[in-house]
């Protein structure tokens, strides 16, 4: 029978065990700060993208409504996919040469409930009276 002793057994130091597992822990705190990331991004492009649609709404409702465009200042809020948002209709009438035909322009601004910064900002121009 054989003696064993540890000056012929290999494996690794107690140095490599902490440098190999420092590594592994920075390449996942690092893949975790992308996903993060990520999903912020993601929750604000689907902000973005809702009150596009809530602003398109808008106008699209109140040209349904008023046969005869005017000018005019509209507040109000909107539910879309449980979200709610402010809006801010503006709709100002320009001069053409045809004053029986004038040109509109209808400016919405779109903001998240209770915030004051726009989510969203479009502009609809449309003739006609």
């Amino acid at each position: 029978m054989t003696s064993r002793t540890l000056h012929g057994a290999r494996g690794f130091t107690l140095i490599e065990v902490l440098v190999a597992l420092s590594l592994v822990g920075m390449v996942f705190g690092s893949a975790l700060a992308l996903g993060r990331d990520a999903i912020a991004n993601q929750d604000y492009l689907e902000r973005r993208l809702l009150a596009v649609w809530v602003a398109d709404n808008v106008v699209a409702t109140w040209r349904l409504e008023r046969p005869v465009a005017t000018a005019s200042e509209q507040r109000g809020s909107e539910t879309l996919l449980g979200r709610r948002f402010d809006y801010v209709l503006q709709v100002n009438e320009d001069v053409t040469a045809d004053p029986a035909w004038p040109r509109h322009s209808a400016v919405v601004e779109v903001f998240e409930y209770g915030d004051t910064t726009a989510l969203a900002f479009r502009q609809h121009e449309f003739d006609g009276p």
